[in-house]
């Protein structure tokens, strides 16, 4: 007589490939590390949930910084789904940014972070947060951590979830050139001026030496529990 034990052992969720659980949110986080890929003479700019060698430590320019918010940097970061997925709660930004400036006036440096879900065409903003605001005394380096809440979104086989990382500076009383940069290394290592191979391109410092080049985002998958 086959013996019939109901739900005495019931199926327990098998929770792989998160990096960490909150129970009580019902979500399974996964790290993922913003890099680039350099194929001459084009970047593309990509992720993984491993550490792996950016082609390209960091992405900057030099522009006239005005005394309103000046867009110096604008990169996103695509997780390409392959099959469907729910997100839903704090998505964690840790970034890397940097200024450099001439002159005695006040330069401010500051990110705007937005997830966004994207179908191949259209954006949809999920949700967005800012960094504080910091002082550049002729050269500096932060970096800054900023939760960005998102409702419960369902992404389809091929959509992706966008991240934006933008970089603005602003001068307190007159314009100026200046510099900045986003550091997006996974490995980490220390930004400094190379030259690319078979190549007349230097790229220069942007981000302080000995100073973070990391960039994460920390996504909340919804659990099946």
């Amino acid at each position: 007589m086959p013996l019939n034990f109901g739900n005495l052992f019931p199926p327990q969720p098998v929770f792989v490939n998160y990096d960490w659980i909150d129970i009580a949110d019902g979500v399974g986080y996964v790290t993922y590390y913003a890099g680039a890929n350099y194929v001459q003479p084009d970047f593309t700019y990509i992720i993984s949930s491993k550490p792996f060698y950016s082609g390209i430590i960091h992405t900057g320019e030099v522009k006239m910084v005005l005394t309103t918010w000046t867009l110096m940097v604008d990169v996103d970061w695509d997780l390409t789904f392959n099959v469907p997925k729910n997100v839903e709660g704090d998505i964690i930004f840790t970034v890397p940014f940097s200024g450099t400036h001439s002159g005695s006036d006040t330069t401010l440096m500051r990110c705007l972070v937005g997830a966004y879900h994207y179908d191949g065409s259209t954006e949809t903003l999920l949700g967005s947060g800012t960094t504080e605001e910091i002082s550049i005394l002729s050269a500096e380096t932060h970096i800054s951590t900023v939760k960005v809440n998102v409702p419960r979104t369902h992404f389809k086989s091929g959509e992706s979830l966008r991240f934006s990382v933008m970089l603005y500076h602003k001068r307190d009383t007159s314009n100026v050139s200046g510099m900045g940069g986003l550091g997006h290394d996974p490995m980490n290592r220390s930004d400094k001026t190379y030259s690319f191979a078979g190549s007349d391109d230097q790229e220069q410092q942007y981000l302080t030496t000995d100073k973070p080049t990391q960039m994460t985002f920390q996504v909340p998958f919804k659990l099946d529990i």
